[in-house]
């Protein structure tokens, strides 16, 4: 109880101190003090010219990006489209191929039709030729 009475107390205490030592400016003084701030407006300046330079690389870079992004899409529906065409051509080429070799085989089976009919016709001149000379 009796720290809460202090504590009370010592709430109701107010003071009115005041600094009895005046401070002097000198002129060296101000002049350190002018010349800090204009340190410190140069510093915002560059500081404000550099984000502006900033803000500018990165607005070009956004630009280059959105135009890069577009060049991707292109492309990719140039390759979607190249591999289209690659597989037309290889449908294309194999039905030519299935087309070759049906007409091949058509061919080889008409010459060797005409071989034999070669045949049998010369060897019916033969048979022919050999009753005449008999």
């Amino acid at each position: 109880k009796s720290t809460l009475d202090f504590a009370s107390r010592t709430m109701l205490v107010t003071t009115n101190a005041k600094s009895n030592q005046k401070v002097e400016y000198d002129d060296a003084l101000i002049r350190e003090f002018d010349m800090e701030i204009e340190r410190i407006k140069m510093e915002m300046t560059n500081a404000e010219e550099g984000r502006r330079k900033m803000k500018q690389l990165l607005q070009q870079a956004e630009e280059q990006i959105i135009c890069l992004r577009a060049t991707v899409e292109l492309e990719k529906s140039k390759a979607v489209s190249l591999e289209k065409q690659k597989d037309d051509s290889i449908v294309q080429a194999e039905k030519l191929v299935t087309d070759h070799d049906r007409t091949t085989k058509t061919l080889l089976n008409e010459i060797t039709e005409l071989k034999a009919r070669n045949e049998e016709e010369t060897s019916m001149a033969h048979s022919e030729d050999k009753k005449e000379g008999l």
